[in-house]
Protein backbone atom coordinates (compact mmCIF):
# COMPACT_ATOMS: atom_id res chain seq x y z
CA UNK A 1 0.00 0.00 0.00
CA UNK A 2 1.07 3.29 -0.65
CA UNK A 3 0.06 6.40 1.57
CA UNK A 4 -0.33 10.02 -0.30
CA UNK A 5 -1.55 12.49 2.12
CA UNK A 6 -3.93 12.14 4.13
CA UNK A 7 -8.34 11.41 2.81
CA UNK A 8 -8.95 14.80 5.36
CA UNK A 9 -6.97 16.82 2.80
CA UNK A 10 -8.88 18.29 -0.12
CA UNK A 11 -7.71 18.10 -3.69
CA UNK A 12 -9.06 20.94 -6.14
CA UNK A 13 -8.22 19.60 -9.22
CA UNK A 14 -7.49 15.48 -10.21
CA UNK A 15 -3.78 13.96 -9.62
CA UNK A 16 -1.91 11.86 -11.44
CA UNK A 17 -0.84 8.80 -9.13
CA UNK A 18 1.68 6.35 -11.12
CA UNK A 19 2.43 2.74 -9.16
CA UNK A 20 4.70 0.26 -10.54
CA UNK A 21 3.74 -3.14 -9.97
CA UNK A 22 5.99 -6.01 -8.07
CA UNK A 23 7.90 -8.33 -10.32
CA UNK A 24 5.38 -11.20 -10.28
CA UNK A 25 3.04 -8.83 -12.22
CA UNK A 26 4.87 -6.85 -14.11
CA UNK A 27 3.01 -8.77 -17.52
CA UNK A 28 -0.60 -8.61 -16.67
CA UNK A 29 -2.46 -6.71 -18.49
CA UNK A 30 -5.28 -6.74 -15.41
CA UNK A 31 -4.42 -4.87 -12.97
CA UNK A 32 -5.93 -1.44 -11.69
CA UNK A 33 -5.39 1.16 -8.76
CA UNK A 34 -7.70 0.65 -5.80
CA UNK A 35 -8.11 3.12 -2.95
CA UNK A 36 -8.67 2.03 0.77
CA UNK A 37 -11.20 3.63 3.11
CA UNK A 38 -9.94 3.99 6.72
CA UNK A 39 -12.64 1.47 7.12
CA UNK A 40 -11.17 -0.91 4.86
CA UNK A 41 -13.32 0.09 1.86
CA UNK A 42 -12.04 -0.74 -1.22
CA UNK A 43 -13.22 1.63 -4.33
CA UNK A 44 -11.47 1.07 -7.96
CA UNK A 45 -9.86 3.73 -9.35
CA UNK A 46 -8.93 2.41 -13.13
CA UNK A 47 -5.77 2.80 -14.68
CA UNK A 48 -4.01 2.39 -17.64
CA UNK A 49 -0.66 0.14 -18.09
CA UNK A 50 2.09 1.30 -19.75
CA UNK A 51 5.96 1.67 -19.45
CA UNK A 52 5.72 -0.55 -16.45
CA UNK A 53 3.54 1.17 -14.55
CA UNK A 54 0.05 1.30 -13.39
CA UNK A 55 -1.55 4.98 -13.56
CA UNK A 56 -4.64 6.62 -13.42
CA UNK A 57 -6.14 9.97 -12.26
CA UNK A 58 -7.73 10.36 -8.51
CA UNK A 59 -10.06 13.18 -6.91
CA UNK A 60 -8.41 12.19 -3.32
CA UNK A 61 -5.78 11.37 -1.42
CA UNK A 62 -4.92 8.82 1.25
CA UNK A 63 -4.32 5.17 0.44
CA UNK A 64 -3.51 3.40 -2.60
CA UNK A 65 -2.65 0.05 -3.97
CA UNK A 66 -2.65 -2.29 -6.87
CA UNK A 67 -5.20 -5.18 -7.55
CA UNK A 68 -6.05 -7.57 -10.20
CA UNK A 69 -9.29 -7.99 -12.00
CA UNK A 70 -9.39 -11.71 -13.65
CA UNK A 71 -13.05 -12.30 -13.06
CA UNK A 72 -15.60 -11.15 -15.64
CA UNK A 73 -18.46 -9.52 -15.70
CA UNK A 74 -21.61 -11.37 -14.19
CA UNK A 75 -24.66 -11.07 -16.83
CA UNK A 76 -27.99 -12.50 -15.61
CA UNK A 77 -31.53 -12.16 -17.65
CA UNK A 78 -34.27 -11.11 -15.39
CA UNK A 79 -37.16 -11.72 -16.70
CA UNK A 80 -36.84 -14.36 -19.59
CA UNK A 81 -34.63 -17.43 -19.74
CA UNK A 82 -32.92 -19.23 -22.98
CA UNK A 83 -35.68 -21.05 -24.93
CA UNK A 84 -38.15 -18.67 -23.53
CA UNK A 85 -41.21 -17.62 -25.43
CA UNK A 86 -41.28 -13.60 -24.84
CA UNK A 87 -44.53 -12.28 -26.81
CA UNK A 88 -46.02 -10.92 -23.82
CA UNK A 89 -42.77 -8.94 -22.51
CA UNK A 90 -42.14 -5.66 -23.92
CA UNK A 91 -38.07 -4.55 -22.84
CA UNK A 92 -35.65 -7.26 -22.05
CA UNK A 93 -33.96 -6.84 -18.46
CA UNK A 94 -30.67 -7.94 -17.38
CA UNK A 95 -28.68 -7.80 -14.15
CA UNK A 96 -25.12 -6.67 -15.15
CA UNK A 97 -22.33 -6.39 -12.79
CA UNK A 98 -18.92 -6.23 -12.04
CA UNK A 99 -17.11 -5.94 -8.75
CA UNK A 100 -13.82 -5.13 -10.08
CA UNK A 101 -12.77 -2.57 -12.43
CA UNK A 102 -17.04 -2.16 -13.20
CA UNK A 103 -18.84 -2.19 -16.09
CA UNK A 104 -17.15 -0.25 -19.30
CA UNK A 105 -18.88 -1.62 -22.44
CA UNK A 106 -22.55 -3.13 -23.25
CA UNK A 107 -23.35 -4.47 -26.77
CA UNK A 108 -26.38 -5.91 -27.28
CA UNK A 109 -27.16 -8.24 -30.99
CA UNK A 110 -30.21 -9.36 -32.00
CA UNK A 111 -29.84 -11.56 -34.86
CA UNK A 112 -26.70 -10.57 -35.42
CA UNK A 113 -27.55 -6.93 -35.32
CA UNK A 114 -26.17 -4.31 -32.64
CA UNK A 115 -28.85 -2.64 -31.31
CA UNK A 116 -29.18 0.07 -28.86
CA UNK A 117 -29.46 -0.76 -25.01
CA UNK A 118 -29.63 1.75 -22.02
CA UNK A 119 -27.65 1.20 -18.85
CA UNK A 120 -28.62 2.12 -15.70
CA UNK A 121 -25.38 2.07 -13.76
CA UNK A 122 -26.58 3.32 -10.33
CA UNK A 123 -29.17 -0.60 -10.54
CA UNK A 124 -26.40 -2.50 -12.38
CA UNK A 125 -29.20 -3.07 -15.40
CA UNK A 126 -29.22 -3.25 -18.87
CA UNK A 127 -32.65 -2.76 -20.81
CA UNK A 128 -33.40 -3.46 -24.63
CA UNK A 129 -36.82 -2.41 -25.80
CA UNK A 130 -38.03 -4.90 -28.11
CA UNK A 131 -38.73 -3.22 -31.41
CA UNK A 132 -38.42 -4.17 -35.36
CA UNK A 133 -34.72 -6.13 -34.79
CA UNK A 134 -37.50 -8.99 -33.17
CA UNK A 135 -38.99 -11.26 -36.37
CA UNK A 136 -41.55 -13.84 -35.45
CA UNK A 137 -40.16 -17.26 -33.96
CA UNK A 138 -36.87 -17.52 -33.51
CA UNK A 139 -34.58 -15.02 -32.76
CA UNK A 140 -31.16 -14.70 -31.40
CA UNK A 141 -30.24 -12.29 -28.85
CA UNK A 142 -25.95 -11.89 -27.92
CA UNK A 143 -25.49 -9.71 -24.89
CA UNK A 144 -21.86 -8.80 -24.58
CA UNK A 145 -20.42 -6.95 -21.32
CA UNK A 146 -16.70 -6.23 -21.16
CA UNK A 147 -15.31 -4.32 -17.81
CA UNK A 148 -12.17 -1.81 -17.19
CA UNK A 149 -9.82 -4.68 -17.71
CA UNK A 150 -10.86 -6.04 -20.55
CA UNK A 151 -12.25 -9.19 -19.03
CA UNK A 152 -15.62 -10.06 -21.19
CA UNK A 153 -18.50 -12.33 -20.74
CA UNK A 154 -20.73 -13.30 -23.59
CA UNK A 155 -24.06 -14.67 -23.19
CA UNK A 156 -26.04 -16.25 -26.43
CA UNK A 157 -30.09 -16.72 -25.99
CA UNK A 158 -32.37 -17.65 -28.44
CA UNK A 159 -35.85 -16.56 -27.70
CA UNK A 160 -39.81 -17.09 -29.95
CA UNK A 161 -41.40 -13.95 -30.68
Amino acid sequence: MYVLGSELIPVQKPITISIKPSEKYLKSDKLYVVSVSKDGKIASQGGKIADGTVTTKVRTLGLFALAVDSIAPNVKPLNFSNDANISDIKTLKIKILDKGTGINKYDIYVNNEWVIGEYDAKNNLLFYNIEEHFKKGKNNVEVVVTDGVNNETRKTYTLTW
